[in-house]
């Protein structure tokens, strides 16, 4: 079997982390093939179905990512996470949804590209410290903090409406104090998890902005309340990477994370190998976005 491992150009070989998932999928009769998901020379019909990993740019193109998905589509090429789950999952509205089904997930509005009113809806839920995002967006892009009596509030939330969807949120303080977990799952079983804290003068918890990831051990609780994550979005997950907040044993979502997120495969001994073992099991599954083509 051919597997198209899908990166984006600053990883062409793959991140290093994951570098080792080569061999190891060898040892299954599956040829690993790193590819640049927006390179156009790309014949994607060579290869009988795609591992989406390190497209760490979507975000930066989303015309030509939505084009990617209808492609990958068009040509019946099973693909994990499934065509319909990085749809879904890359424009942050999902969040929504989610909390419609009952999880308990940071308190969010949700605005689209526009909106005129997210400065007196913000003042009506009398929030102070505020964090806003782009609905499509990764790494911290276009994320800023700050208080909403800030001379510059207006500006920032104007240049929000005005870039598309946006997000805002209550800044959380649990977040420069306790940390941001990030709970990671395989074909819907368990794995590993870390802990994550944002560098000195900072609130974004990324490596990129200094932040910095410890193994961690979450109680049973909080990893069934991650579970009930997987369970209500309604899709089949070869991965998935489940991020909030933890006060005293309640989980708090924050952000599911299924298009590109880094595994932390290091955080978790024989990780790389249980993350083959999940993918040699959805070569085989004749479910949503899997099985290979006959």
């Amino acid at each position: 079997m051919r597997l198209g491992i899908v990166t984006c150009s600053k990883c062409r070989q793959l991140i290093s982390a994951e570098q080792a998932l080569l061999p190891l999928l060898d040892q299954h009769g599956i040829v690993g093939v790193p590819v640049v998901w927006n390179y156009p020379e790309i014949d994607w019909n060579s290869f009988d179905a795609l591992l989406v990993r390190s497209i760490w740019d979507y975000h930066l193109h989303p015309n030509q990512f939505r084009q990617w998905l209808n492609t990958v589509e068009s040509l019946q090429l099973p693909c994990w996470n499934s065509v319909s789950v990085l749809r879904w999952n890359h424009h942050k509205f999902y969040l929504r949804d989610l909390a419609s089904r009952g999880i308990p997930v940071v308190p969010t509005l949700f605005f689209e590209q526009g909106a005129t009113d997210a400065m007196n809806q913000v003042r009506r839920l009398q929030w102070k410290h505020l964090v806003v995002k782009p609905a499509v967006s990764a790494s911290g892009y276009r994320t800023h903090a700050f208080n909403a009596d800030d001379s510059d509030a207006a500006r920032i939330l104007a240049e929000a409406t005005a870039f598309g969807d946006f997000l805002v949120q209550p800044f959380l303080p649990d977040i420069l104090h306790s940390g941001e977990v990030s709970i990671i799952f395989f074909n819907h079983h368990y794995s590993h998890a870390v802990l994550k804290r944002p560098g000195t003068g900072e609130f974004r918890v990324q490596a990129e902005y200094g932040g910095n990831q410890l193994p961690y051990q979450p109680d049973e609780a909080v990893i069934a309340q991650a579970q009930q994550v997987l369970d209500q979005s309604g899709h089949e997950l070869l991965y998935a990477r489940v991020d909030g907040i933890v006060t005293g044993n309640q989980f708090q979502l924050m952000e599911l994370e299924l298009i590109e997120p880094d595994l932390f495969l290091g955080a978790r001994e024989g990780s790389e190998k249980l993350f083959v073992e999940a993918i040699v099991t959805r070569v085989g599954f004749r479910g949503e976005g899997s099985g290979v083509r006959v």
